[in-house]
């Protein structure tokens, strides 16, 4: 089907990308349902979340 998967290093890159997007899949879900249980509101403090926990933390 795919050549490249014939490639063991690349089937390795593909397993740990997999793994880590599903982590921080995780990740940014769990967070935003903490925010919103945490604020009781559904649409105006749930905004905050992505913005964030995208910004670098030394700002």
């Amino acid at each position: 089907m795919f050549r490249a998967l014939a490639v063991h290093n690349f089937r390795l890159y593909v397993g740990a990308n997999l793994v880590s997007m599903t982590g921080t899949w995780m990740q940014r879900i769990g967070q935003d349902w903490l925010v919103l249980q945490l604020s009781g509101a559904a649409a105006p403090r749930s905004a905050w979340s992505p913005r964030c926990s995208s910004r670098p933390p030394w700002r």
